[in-house]
């Protein structure tokens, strides 16, 4: 009964437009930037942080 009803729920969020999981640390907009400032001639790491995120996650957000 338990599964039934939150799979219920979930449906119904999702036909409301919730989006689920984690939120993305940068904006389409900021991704935009990013890859402005990288082909400028800035480091990775100076890029990332700017964005306060870490360099390691902006190379996983370029990668996809």
């Amino acid at each position: 009964m338990i599964r039934d009803r939150t799979g219920s729920g979930r449906k119904a969020a999702k036909e409301r437009g919730v989006k689920f999981g984690r939120p993305s640390k940068m904006t389409e907009a900021q991704m935009k930037v990013a890859k402005r400032l990288l082909r400028e001639g800035q480091s990775i790491r100076e890029v990332a942080a700017t964005f306060n995120i870490h360099y390691t996650t902006l190379y996983r957000l370029l990668r996809s």
